[in-house]
């Protein structure tokens, strides 16, 4: 519940419309933080490659819960599209989840 807190900050400014935030592309220095915090939270969430996770469809409707409703859920993941890691917290939740090289 904490990692969330300190994510939710940052993804209702780079999240919401109208956030007037500037991003210079998936490498802005400003967002390593953000960036390196959703890629362990994706990592957990729906591994990549030769990556194992525990995580199952009860931790991810649990970090869902905790996290607040779809709308909250919406902004985050809107938030990980503008940082280009757009797909990682979506799609079916298995070793077998692609996502493009540059989506993490």
């Amino acid at each position: 519940m904490v990692f969330l807190e300190t994510i939710r900050p940052s993804a209702h400014i780079l999240g919401t419309e109208g956030g007037g935030f500037a991003i210079e592309g998936r490498n802005d220095p400003l967002l390593f933080k953000v960036r390196l915090s959703m890629i362990a939270l994706g990592a957990f969430w729906s591994p990549q490659g030769d990556l194992k996770s525990p995580c199952t469809d009860e931790h991810r409707q649990f970090i869902r819960g905790i996290y607040g409703n779809d709308a909250e859920w919406a902004i985050l993941c809107k938030m990980l599209e503008r940082v280009g890691m757009k797909g990682r917290l979506n799609g079916p939740w298995n070793d077998t989840f692609k996502v493009t090289p540059h989506s993490y």
